[in-house]
């Protein structure tokens, strides 16, 4: 009898993931393992080719995104919102970003609108389940820390659900 790792694991190495039905059965798999219901972090979408979810680790707020690109292939994109835009010392703000994205991997910060960014994506079919829920951990613990020291060090508001 195979495990449900074992079929999600033949999903990587002999079927090509082009469905969005076929990529949600590895995202399962990590809400699983993280310990998350999948219809409790299940999200609606405006894009009927994306499918999403959103999590909480720790502090940090995480999205997760699957989707099929231009090119054809499934992507899963992590978003974390951890800060909103500091209202002074914005180029000294972005330097340190730009300084903190030389030492992340596999992750990096990005600005939308007044929202400071940590996100990660991959092709779904490159990666692994347990890569995927390394890379969930470790965009939640680098959020955790990096949120505290930017809003400390620019009086940056802490991103929340509530005041988005």
């Amino acid at each position: 009898m195979t495990s449900i790792i074992d079929n999600i694991k033949s999903l990587f190495n002999s079927e090509k993931i082009n469905t969005l039905e076929k990529a949600s059965q590895i995202i399962n798999e990590m809400l699983k393992s993280l310990g998350t219901n999948e219809k409790d972090a299940s999200m609606e979408t405006d894009n009927k080719n994306m499918l999403g979810w959103a999590i909480s680790v720790n502090d940090i707020i995480i999205y997760i995104y699957l989707f099929k690109g231009e090119d054809k292939n499934m992507y899963l994109r992590l978003v974390s919102p951890i800060l909103k835009l500091p209202t002074t010392n914005i180029l000294p703000f972005y330097r340190k970003l730009l300084e903190h994205n030389l030492y992340l991997h596999d992750i990096g910060f990005s600005v939308e609108e007044n929202l400071i960014l940590l996100m990660a994506q991959r092709r779904i079919d490159l990666t692994s389940l347990e890569e995927c829920t390394y890379i969930v951990s470790f965009l939640a613990e680098s959020g955790t820390k990096l949120t505290k020291e930017l809003s400390e060090e620019f009086d940056a508001e802490v991103y929340t659900v509530d005041n988005n």
